[in-house]
């Protein structure tokens, strides 16, 4: 539904390092196991987190939406993307994220938990769009 923000991870030594080919104002970057467990949550330090309990929310797959919901998407989207054009990102584009590394301007939820070897995957929702990279950190 949303654009497609290209991204990539690099494991080495010295961590794990998120690029973005065309820098982008980061909203929110979750960094998770495969099997689930998140491991880091990064966000703009202007967003705000509702506590657990507090609101109503519902997801469904996008194959079982009635149209006016996703016509409803269409136009917040559309929205969005006018009000980036006319006034520009809120947050200074970035093209890097280093994992446990809190750039100026974000905050994080819970200090980054060590990544042990296994399979990742980061997702980022950004002013310009939605990305995602799996990433798997080696056996020592």
């Amino acid at each position: 539904m949303f654009a497609r923000v290209e991204m990539d991870a690099t494991v080495a030594q010295g961590g794990v390092v998120f690029h973005f080919p065309s820098p982008v104002s980061v909203v929110v970057l979750f960094v998770q196991r495969l099997e689930g467990e998140a491991v880091w949550h990064l966000m703009a330090s202007e967003m705000v987190t509702v506590p657990s309990g507090v609101g109503v929310s519902s997801a469904i797959p996008i194959s079982e939406a009635p149209p006016e919901l996703l016509e409803m998407a269409r136009l917040a989207e559309e929205r969005a993307l006018k009000q980036l054009r006319e006034r520009g990102p809120f947050k200074i584009p970035i093209s890097e994220i280093r994992y446990g590394v809190v750039p100026t301007g974000y905050k994080q939820e819970a200090v980054a938990i060590a990544l042990e070897p296994g399979e990742y995957e980061a997702s980022v929702v950004t002013e310009q769009g939605e990305g995602s990279v799996r990433f798997r950190v080696p056996a020592a």
